[in-house]
């Protein structure tokens, strides 16, 4: 199982920018390991102010020999990041994933609906903490994993009229895992 950005030009045409991954082709641009937060770029002030979702869409692809069946995401706190939430418990950020498959284009090759900019949410994607496919991913098949990072209302200091400066989806503000798991 390998995660690949979407919004290639053609089918596994090489496309490493992560806000380029708005659905469309699978790229044949791997997805760092481990670098979940790389996906997304810094938030901006404006952005937390008004609540602004950033939606990328990666290609997750079963290249296991076998069918997967009961794929599931889930997304847990992460341990050691619980002490960086507000005062109120709340992450600065919100981590939500969602999984939809894929359409065939006329030569047979899979995409994925493809969003106009990286605030815009799919339709065919339902959101959450914890999400299943429905029926097994057969051996050389996508699925989609949308990602949606939203901020979270955050009061300015007080006596400031201001946002404090961008935030970057890093772990301090990022206290999440995604978990994979299938049988």
């Amino acid at each position: 199982m390998r995660l690949y950005f979407t919004g290639a030009q053609a089918y596994q045409a090489a496309q490493p920018q992560p806000e380029a991954a708005l659905g469309g082709y699978p790229s044949s641009s791997l997805v760092p390991n481990d670098a979940l937060e790389a996906v997304f770029g810094s938030v901006s002030p404006y952005a937390r102010q008004n609540l602004q979702q950033q939606v990328r869409c990666l290609a997750l692809l079963n290249e296991t020999p076998a069918p997967v069946g009961q794929l599931r995401l889930t997304l847990e706190e992460h341990p050691e990041l619980a002490a960086l939430l507000g005062a109120d418990g709340q992450a600065l950020l919100e981590l939500e994933v969602g999984l939809a498959l894929p359409n065939v284009d006329v030569n047979g090759n899979p995409y994925f609906e493809q969003i106009p900019e990286g605030s815009a949410a799919p339709y065919y994607a339902s959101f959450g903490a914890d999400v299943q496919l429905a029926t097994p991913l057969q051996p050389g098949h996508y699925v989609a994993v949308w990602l949606r990072l939203k901020p979270t209302r955050r009061p300015a200091p007080t006596g400031s009229s201001h946002l404090p400066v961008p935030l970057s989806p890093s772990p301090d503000y990022f206290p999440h895992l995604l978990r994979f798991n299938w049988s």
